[in-house]
């Protein structure tokens, strides 16, 4: 079995990571590109132009 994580690396030292369970969907539009993904932790999340959007 495949494991898939999404990172996102800040700095040579840091970096954040979440292990995905499914990539669900990608779009891309003339401006951005979406990606959707589901983990066991946070649940749904999606990533615009490869960065987490959190609230």
């Amino acid at each position: 079995m495949l494991d898939l994580w999404y990172s996102e690396y800040h700095t040579k030292d840091v970096r954040f990571s979440i292990k995905v369970e499914a990539h669900l969907h990608t779009e891309q539009t003339k401006y951005q590109r979406i990606d959707f993904f589901r983990s066991a932790t946070f649940g749904t999340f999606f990533t615009l132009d490869g960065l987490m959007m959190v609230t």
